[in-house]
């Protein structure tokens, strides 16, 4: 399975850095690569903020329903039918040579009516790896899939020198399409079911409401705290990761070509650092036998630790965003424990359905990420304050780590509890050592 992941998210990574340049292009009346063009970084910052949260909008609707579905049918067609939303806004690119923002933005939207976005995309892989793991070492697994993320950044250099040497948008954008087209019929061929039939629930159509979404948050203990830390820490994000190169791009004055080279360099310093931490870091945290709680704490103090810094670029120089990606890859973790916490709370059948939940908290923190931070960058930018909402994020990202660290952790130390009967009319899961049948009785 590992090597579909790497290819879905290479799809991603492959466009990040030089998304940033078509935005500014399309809403720039000059040239970019002209000394006198003054590139509209505002308004490219502004747009692409307002559609990117759509889009998670639309997502944060189907996700859920699309988790439930997955418990049904099994999480393989799900996640054939979302590889193919992965590369469709690739394609409007490529056809239209990078020219065309009404294009490529509706493309997004149609993706996201669908459940596939940026926040939301990789909710169905976390069911897959939970269903083929068990307890004592899904932490371990869900880090593998977290260094296939690194993996894929560490190419981006790779994929910038072949940006530029074929002297063609449509030419590299081609190349990342049919790596999208090769991933879904790779996944068709070769990646098998990992949810026994058995294990499957059966279809019942009240249970696709959306309102299932919050019954399922009442009845759990823990859903609700993680739900919480993870929209706290992951809006700043979504908001960074939209605009964010934008804003290094216009705070280094970099031009185009000089742009794209410094976002894949970016990127392949946050890829090495994010795989050394999913590898070592998890691995070391999982032997030292560190609490799930204990390893959100962590990545709260990462993101935290980054959004300060770039608070701060207007004073440091260019070398301070490379050794920045050493927090970031440390907020990643905050995955690794959400997971690994409602994993351990649930029941097998019942994996899609809450990993759809979180990513579909993750498309609220998509929405309300690039919305809000976007407009404070337009705002902001103009009287020259650009750095104010780096400041509000890292106070998200603290009072994350509070919670995480006064509630969260309190709620694990406790005894697992029995929770209510789930829509499978067998148990989400029996959390405790019990016998079944003494529970049943």
């Amino acid at each position: 399975v590992l090597p579909a992941c790497f290819l879905a998210i290479l799809c991603n990574t492959g466009l990040n850095p030089v998304l940033p340049t078509y935005q500014v292009s399309w809403f720039t009346e000059c040239d970019l690569d002209s000394p006198e063009c003054e590139p509209n970084y505002e308004e490219a910052q502004k747009w692409a903020g307002i559609f990117d949260s759509i889009q998670n909008l639309c997502a944060f609707c189907v996700v859920p329903q699309l988790g439930r579905v997955s418990d049904v049918i099994g999480r393989k067609p799900i996640i054939i039918f979302s590889s193919i939303f992965l590369w469709l806004p690739l394609l409007s690119l490529w056809v239209t040579n990078a020219e065309s923002p009404l294009a490529y933005f509706s493309t997004t939207v149609i993706c996201g009516i669908f459940g596939s976005s940026k926040s939301t995309y990789i909710g169905i892989w976390n069911a897959y790896i939970a269903d083929v793991t068990s307890e004592s070492n899904r932490r371990l697994h869900f880090g593998y899939l977290g260094s296939i993320t690194g993996l894929s950044m560490l190419m981006t250099p790779l994929l910038n020198k072949l940006d530029l040497a074929l002297h063609s948008n449509a030419s590299f954008l081609k190349i990342l399409t049919l790596c999208g087209v090769v991933n879904s019929i790779y996944i068709l061929l070769v990646v098998p079911e990992s949810l026994e039939k058995n294990r499957r629930n059966s279809f019942r159509r009240r249970k696709l409401f959306p309102t299932e979404m919050f019954k399922l948050m009442k009845r759990s203990r823990i859903l609700p705290w993680v739900s919480l830390i993870m929209l706290l820490g992951t809006t700043p994000e979504f908001g960074v990761a939209e605009i964010g190169l934008i804003y290094l791009n216009d705070e280094y004055s970099l031009k185009k070509d000089e742009a794209k080279s410094f976002n894949s360099k970016y990127f392949a310093y946050l890829g090495c650092t994010t795989l050394v931490t999913q590898l070592l870091v998890v691995r070391l945290l999982d032997w030292l036998r560190i609490r799930n709680s204990s390893t959100i704490v962590l990545s709260q103090i990462g993101n935290c630790s980054h959004m300060l810094v770039y608070a701060s670029l207007h004073l440091l120089p260019i070398w301070a965003v490379y050794l920045n990606s050493i927090p970031t890859s440390l907020g990643f973790l905050a995955n690794i424990g959400f997971n690994s916490l409602i994993a351990d709370r649930m029941g097998k059948g019942e994996y899609g359905f809450a990993m759809g939940c979180l990513s579909a908290v993750s498309g609220i923190s998509g929405v309300l990420g690039p919305l809000m931070f976007s407009q404070l960058f337009a705002a902001l930018g103009k009287v020259g304050e650009p750095y104010v909402p780096f400041l509000i994020g890292a106070c998200m990202s603290f009072t994350g780590l509070l919670v995480a660290l006064l509630v969260l952790r309190p709620i694990e130390m406790t005894p697992k509890r029995l929770v209510n009967f789930s829509h499978s009319r067998v148990y989400s899961r029996l959390e405790t050592d019990e016998d079944v049948s003494e529970v049943y009785e």
